[in-house]
């Protein structure tokens, strides 16, 4: 990855084929929530990007180095509670963790504990569904490790330790997100239709999901040869939601 240049707010990097994106939001809520908020603003985001937020936490019960995928997320603050997909198998153990608004000295009360992780899905599950959402964090301070021994150099070696785990996991994650991409691309027809007739705001979107439906239920039919000779939007419209209506599959051509 490389830096991007320019005037940012935070560090920004991003690789050659400018689709993976990397923003470091510092310690606390509100510097990883508009740190989120902003690299949706400067990435080429879509509702299928996949997001992770990947950092360090303080544990009662995890071992020193250990990597833990977050499943749900309770912010201390407000008793808000986030749930995330986590839905490809792993074996990365997978832990509840609890977003806090200062350092904590005793670790008895929870199990796993940060202080970025519930700001930064607050932003993220409104940009992608909860699936696409990943949060990781490494065990860095505890009852035999306090935070006053933690240095960017000692958070760095940890996730560096984890990090074939992470990407693993990450890469799965993908293959998720291409399935919601193609769940979201209209087809091609759409906008060959779009140069013929004229449609009205509501129309567009009717015709969009009509078009959606017709790819599903008769992919093999020609939708423009069917409808080359109307004059009008509205007899296109027509045409695909009667059709569709009444349209039986022959499952002999399944």
């Amino acid at each position: 990855m490389v830096r991007v240049q320019g005037q940012h707010r935070y560090s920004i990097y991003v690789d050659h084929k400018v689709e993976n994106w990397l923003i470091i939001s510092g310690v606390g809520e509100i510097k990883a929530s508009t740190a989120t908020e902003y690299l949706s603003e400067v990435s080429d985001v879509k509702s299928w990007t996949v997001w992770v937020n990947i950092g360090i936490a303080g544990s009662s019960v995890g071992n020193y180095g250990d990597l833990f995928l977050i499943d749900k997320i309770i912010q201390d603050s407000s008793k808000k509670c986030f749930y995330l997909g986590a839905v490809v198998k792993t074996k990365i153990q997978k832990s509840v963790l609890v977003t806090v608004d200062k350092p904590l000295l005793n670790y008895s009360k929870f199990a796993l504990v940060d202080m970025e992780a519930a700001a930064f899905a607050m932003v993220a599950l409104k940009k992608s569904c909860r699936e696409l959402v990943l949060v990781m964090k490494v065990v860095s301070d505890g009852p035999n490790h306090p935070t006053n021994d933690i240095t960017a150099r000692s958070a760095s070696e940890l996730i560096l330790l984890n990090l074939n785990d992470i990407f693993e996991y990450v890469e799965k994650l993908t293959i998720l997100a291409q399935a919601e991409k193609d769940r979201f691309d209209v087809p091609s027809v759409y906008f060959d239709i779009l140069k013929r007739w004229h449609f009205s705001v509501s129309q567009l979107h009717e015709l969009k999901k009509l078009i959606l439906r017709w790819e599903v239920a008769t992919p093999s039919i020609n939708v423009m040869h069917k409808i080359q000779n109307f004059s009008s939007s509205r007899e296109v419209i027509l045409y695909l939601k009667d059709t569709l209506t009444n349209y039986e599959i022959d499952w002999t051509q399944v």
